[in-house]
């Protein structure tokens, strides 16, 4: 089991298959603000906000801090 510089185990990379559900934890979200346009830490989060004049949908994929691994995605609500 490999550490971290803290001591504690370290989290094993999580992978996905196309097939398979992209949540692998679930993120508490709360509503936001409209502005600025893009992702903004506020001191206790990030507020993303986003307009597109079409999307029926938007989702937001995180992932590890190699950015090679997705390991939550998150529907946005209007």
């Amino acid at each position: 089991m490999m550490k971290t510089p803290t001591g504690a185990p370290e989290a094993t990379p999580l992978t996905r298959s196309p097939e398979a559900p992209a949540i692998s934890r679930k993120s508490v979200i709360r509503e936001g603000r409209p502005f600025p346009l893009g992702a903004t830490w506020d001191g206790l989060g990030v507020n993303f906000a986003i307009f597109s004049a079409h999307a029926t949908k938007v989702e937001l994929c995180l992932f590890d801090n190699a950015g090679e691994t997705e390991i939550e995605r998150i529907e946005l609500p209007e």
